[in-house]
């Protein structure tokens, strides 16, 4: 397996997020910089091996179950802050995952 796919699985198992920007990071340079023409020689192991790692805390609850809050606030706009950071942790184990569980795609698809 090689280095490129290496980091993307480590980058997709990191359940902190300054480690999954780490890993992140190096993953997509070791991408840019790589021949990964031989990347799907990794794939091979069950994918669901590789689920997203997502931190201990804090505890993550249903929307509905957190209180409303007027976006004319401080609270408001904190939590619409708050959602948004979310989305974007998802969207980057979304594209990890993309990158690790399709083999054989062309190059530009992993860049």
């Amino acid at each position: 397996m090689n280095d490129g796919l290496n980091k993307v699985r480590q980058a997709l198992l990191a359940t902190q997020p300054d480690d999954k920007i780490d890993c992140t990071r190096q993953a997509y340079h070791l991408i840019q910089s790589a021949d990964l023409s031989h990347i799907h020689e990794g794939f091979g192991e069950p994918v669901d091996v590789y689920a997203p790692g997502i931190p201990d805390k804090p505890v993550l609850v249903r929307g509905g179950e957190v209180p409303k809050r007027a976006m004319g606030t401080l609270e408001g706009r904190k939590t619409m802050m708050h959602a948004i950071a979310h989305i974007e942790f998802n969207a980057i184990n979304l594209a990890l995952d993309a990158v690790q569980r399709f083999p054989a795609m062309p190059m530009a698809y992993y860049q």
